[in-house]
């Protein structure tokens, strides 16, 4: 097992105990799954896939480290020839996520330096999707795919972010306000720019 193998095991066998652990050194994001584990969300490491515009999906989903209490069925040990964008081959673990709703969480930064939380509820979306060795699901957001990546990119989120299962962005919000963080929900919650 190379190291890529052995940190991706630690990776997966923590999350769901409630240490969130994430593969990019990605301190924020780690901090975004530790929120939605302790809200009963979830909380893996997450980032957007490639777009299905005909459909009115994005893929959302990472190799590494999953939360398996967001998994719909049992995990797939899948081999690999090659990491993804990685040196090496060997096991990577694969599930769905969860029919039904989602919330993905980015803790990125505002012009002045402070945190800001970053937050979208859609829908996981049973279909195909590309047998990677990743953790993926059909994300579909309210009210198009094009409008809601718009309005996510123009927030100022980071690159990963945490996804769990539930409409969380109000408990969400209510965490960003007592830590007294800027909060923007982009699509899904009690504020829909959709609605």
């Amino acid at each position: 097992m190379d190291c890529g193998s052995k940190a991706a095991a630690l990776e997966f066998e923590r999350t769901p105990a409630g240490f969130p652990m994430c593969g990019e050194s990605e301190l924020k994001t780690c901090l975004a799954m530790l929120i939605e584990d302790r809200l009963g969300i979830g909380g893996s490491f997450a980032e957007f896939h490639p777009i299905d515009f005909r459909e009115g999906f994005v893929l959302v989903g990472h190799d590494g480290p999953h939360h398996l209490n967001i998994a719909e069925g049992r995990p797939v040990l899948r081999s690999l020839l090659q990491y993804h964008g990685k040196p090496g081959a060997g096991a990577s673990v694969e599930f769905r996520i969860r029919e039904g709703p989602i919330t993905i969480l980015s803790i990125g930064v505002t012009r002045g330096g402070r945190f800001k939380f970053v937050i979208a509820e859609g829908r996981s979306v049973r279909g195909p999707i590309p047998p990677t060795g990743n953790t993926n699901t059909r994300g579909f957001f309210r009210p198009d795919v094009r409008t809601f990546l718009k309005r996510w990119v123009a927030e100022g989120p980071t690159h990963h972010f945490a996804i769990g299962t539930r409409n969380g962005a109000g408990i969400i919000r209510e965490v960003g306000e007592i830590l007294g963080l800027e909060t923007a929900i982009v699509a899904g919650g009690p504020n829909d720019l959709a609605s």
